[in-house]
């Protein structure tokens, strides 16, 4: 479902607790507003505005890469079945990204694949993933952190790695995509390596995907390196089917609680053995969740 409207940038209103109706406009309001405002009223122009909902994107049904890594699942599935209401601070990190993405897309070097969809199929599930950057050799994301005063990271995050390895699944096993004409085929050219490209606020920082792997010395003797590394498709579908299953039956169902997935061997996944507290679509509060805002988080959907 869409978003339907955003709360009004000129208060000094943060998100509410849930339960608390903040003013909200819609879209066409907003922006007409925004248009009309003297420069000041409001920190975010119409321009702003405009390309941060433009940013926003209705996936229907589609079990995206981002969605199976996503760190709430009911925040993901709520956002996807009901109409609701944004706030244009929580849009501000991926309005950045997008600006970077569009400009590093248009200086991609020749012969490679940018922000090219990708699909496959699992199960008979088809899943979808958007790689920022691929060659014949390596597929690489870039990441732009929310907070422009961190020092380039040090390590790569589970879900970023899971993000890498699942787009470079997808990829080199894609029976379709979008758009259709490409400078080489992935399925020939699966990449040998993936990593982050983290946009730093003073510079740059590539994190390359790497495991400690045994290899044969010079000596003749075994020692371990840490070599790049990209999962084989075992390992990636060990780690997203009871995921892709769940997040299938969660979308098939809603409102109704989604069924347990049984895989072909008998052992049986149930969405707290994933998302974690009760059987519902409320947030579960801490440990399971850490964020101050998603859908989840609301006991009233739409404002």
């Amino acid at each position: 479902m869409p978003l339907v409207g955003v709360i009004d940038p000129t208060g000094k209103e943060a998100l509410p607790h849930p339960g608390n109706l903040p003013n909200w406009m819609t879209q066409e309001q907003l922006l007409q507003m925004l248009a009309s405002n003297e420069l000041g009223e409001s920190h975010w122009t119409y321009e702003m505005a405009a390309a941060a909902i433009q940013n926003v994107q209705d996936r229907g049904d589609i079990i995206s890469t981002t969605a199976l890594t996503t760190s709430c699942i009911r925040g993901e599935v709520l956002k996807r079945k009901e109409d609701y209401i944004g706030d244009l601070n929580d849009l501000w990190t991926a309005l950045r990204g997008t600006l970077i993405h569009r400009t590093l897309e248009i200086a991609s070097p020749p012969g490679s694949i940018s922000e090219v969809r990708f699909f496959t199929e699992v199960d008979g599930i088809e899943i979808s993933g958007q790689p920022d950057m691929m060659t014949e050799k390596y597929l690489v994301d870039y990441k732009v952190p929310a907070d422009q005063n961190t020092i380039p990271m040090s390590y790569l995050y589970s879900n970023q790695t899971e993000q890498l390895m699942i787009n470079a699944f997808i990829a080199r096993n894609a029976t379709r995509w979008d758009p259709e004409d490409l400078p080489f085929d992935p399925r020939d050219y699966p990449v040998e390596s993936v990593g982050i490209v983290f946009i730093g606020p003073k510079r740059p920082k590539v994190m390359v995907h790497k495991a400690s792997v045994e290899v044969i010395g010079k000596n003749g003797k075994p020692k371990r390196v840490r070599l790049p590394v990209v999962w084989s498709d075992e390992e990636v579908l060990h780690t997203i089917r009871p995921r892709m299953h769940l997040l299938k039956n969660a979308l098939d169902s809603y409102p109704d609680w989604p069924k347990p997935y049984v895989e072909p061997g008998g052992v049986t996944w149930t969405v707290n053995d994933l998302w974690g507290g009760d059987e519902t679509w409320d947030c579960p509060g801490w440990p399971f969740c850490k964020f101050a805002t998603c859908l989840a988080k609301r006991k009233v959907y739409k404002w």
